[in-house]
C-alpha cells in the first residue's frame, strides 16, 4: 500500500501533464508553488484550461499503470484528480 504522500505525489504528476497538455498550457508545479506560499488562486481558475476528456482519462490510466497502483489506490487517486483541480473538460464559447 502506497502512502498518502506517495498518492498525492501521483496525483500532482498527472495534474502536471494534464496542464502542460491544456489549452492555454500551465505550469501546474509553480501554480503549488505559489499557493504554499499563500498566494490566492482566482476562484474557479482551472476552468480557464480546457483538456479533452478523452487525454484526461489516457494520463489518469497511464500514471495508474506506470505506478502499478492496486485497485483501491488507483480508485483514491483517480476520485482525488476527478473532483480535484483537473482541467475543465468543457470548451469556453468564444
Amino acid at each position: 500500500m502506497k502512502s498518502n504522500e506517495k498518492l498525492w505525489a501521483i496525483c500532482v504528476e498527472i495534474y502536471t501533464k494534464a496542464y502542460k497538455e491544456s489549452e492555454p498550457p500551465l505550469d501546474f508545479k509553480a501554480v503549488l508553488k505559489r499557493t504554499e506560499a499563500g498566494e490566492q488562486m482566482e476562484q474557479c481558475w482551472f476552468y480557464n484550461h480546457y483538456l479533452d476528456p478523452k487525454r484526461w482519462d489516457a494520463i489518469v490510466k497511464d500514471a495508474v499503470a506506470k505506478h502499478k497502483l492496486n485497485e483501491r489506490e488507483a480508485h483514491r487517486v483517480s476520485k482525488e484528480v476527478n473532483l480535484g483541480c483537473g482541467p475543465t473538460g468543457v470548451k469556453k464559447k468564444a
